[in-house]
């Protein structure tokens, strides 16, 4: 029998050092994330359930990427979640969330503290997200490390890491806050607002329109041997939406270019948004926007969502056609987004796609694993 370890909490005590590491991230997930708080956390919104997510549910109902795991195969689908269920984490006690986000829960981006608030909300949620995935690997691996101690022991420093990276930004956001400057309002929201503190890069514009989705995601990238992400939030109200794109600015090289092409104009962050859509798994659709699709457009969506196509800048299908069709013109330079209105593009074979791509992020997790 495995040496027990010593007792982390009155009571209680473990038989092996993978127990314990679930019983602290679970403790942890079970308090609310506010600094010297250790109230039990609620149920809270990343985000704003009264006047964004609300303002695109239909009875209620919004859309969502889910899961269906069926042995050997995971099957993705688009289903239906309340509304008061979107986004929704265990986050803050009931007195800190309402403390932390009454001004977010109350209109739109105003001032660059709703801006960074915004931004420490969406990082808690994505930092609860993640223990929960951690915690379901954490159990996965376990069954590997007698014979494989190396490549469990390396892929638990990846996770850890990352969640570390996150609590980081947690706290320099939760320090931003503190600051009066960020107390100003955005002079100009409905440009682009390019905003650099405590190491971090923000670039942030309001939409004189809604784009009916929320969106809180984030894309792992890794050069060498480091890995950083970038963050998207996509918040949309009755008559406008706000966009945000964070990042650690240590990396900001790797994402200028791109993001200046992004928030270059409407229809590019629209583009970007399709692609977020079909790359990512945290956002929640305005239900009538596939309703309008034909069976076909639904089925060639739903499947593109499977292979999380990259996270590049373009997808080559619309999926706001109305919305498109108010941001572009009878300039030759939107023939290609007129294209996207009424023709579809050819795919290979389901099965031949999925098997393509198994193999790939077969090596690709086996290389990671490894290095």
């Amino acid at each position: 029998m495995t040496k027990k370890n010593k007792k982390v909490d009155p009571g209680i005590e473990f038989d092996n050092s993978v127990d314990k590491e679930i019983f602290k991230l679970r403790n942890k997930q079970s308090k609310c994330m506010h600094a010297g708080c250790n109230a039990f956390a609620i149920s809270s919104h990343s985000i704003s359930r009264a006047i964004s997510l609300g303002e695109i549910a239909k009875d209620g109902i919004l859309l969502t990427p889910k899961s269906e795991r069926k042995y050997p195969d995971k099957k993705y689908f688009i289903g239906d979640i309340g509304y008061k269920d979107a986004s929704t984490f265990m986050g803050f006690c009931e007195d800190h969330d309402k403390k932390l986000f009454h001004e977010l829960d109350r209109h739109s981006i105003q001032t660059y503290m709703d801006i960074v608030t915004q931004l420490y909300r969406s990082i808690s949620y994505n930092y609860s997200i993640d223990s929960v995935y951690l915690i379901a690997q954490i159990r996965v691996l376990e069954r590997l490390m007698e014979t494989h101690e190396n490549v469990v022991m390396n892929a638990m420093h990846k996770n850890h890491s990352m969640l570390s990276r996150l609590e980081n930004l947690q706290t320099r956001l939760s320090d931003l806050m503190q600051k009066d400057k960020v107390k100003q309002e955005v002079q100009d929201p409905f440009s682009v607002n390019r905003i650099q503190a405590s190491n971090i890069g923000i670039y942030y514009k309001k939409l004189n329109f809604q784009v009916p989705i929320a969106i809180n995601t984030k894309y792992m990238y890794r050069l060498s041997n480091e890995e950083f992400e970038l963050f998207v939030i996509n918040i949309p109200y009755k008559d406008c939406t706000d966009f945000l794109v964070m990042f650690d600015l240590e990396y900001s090289k790797y994402f200028h270019s791109f993001l200046e092409y992004i928030f270059s104009s409407d229809i590019n962050i629209l583009n970007y948004i399709e692609r977020v859509i079909v790359s990512s798994e945290n956002w929640w659709l305005k239900p009538e926007i596939l309703e309008h699709h034909s069976d076909l457009k639904k089925r060639i969506i739903q499947e593109d969502l499977y292979f999380l196509i990259g996270n590049e800048k373009y997808y080559d299908i619309s999926i706001f056609d109305e919305l498109r069709l108010s941001l572009i013109s009878d300039d030759p330079k939107f023939d290609q987004e007129r294209e996207k209105l009424t023709l579809l593009p050819e795919r290979e074979p389901f099965e031949k796609r999925k098997k393509e791509i198994q193999q790939k992020m077969a090596a690709t997790t086996l290389r990671l694993f490894e290095d």
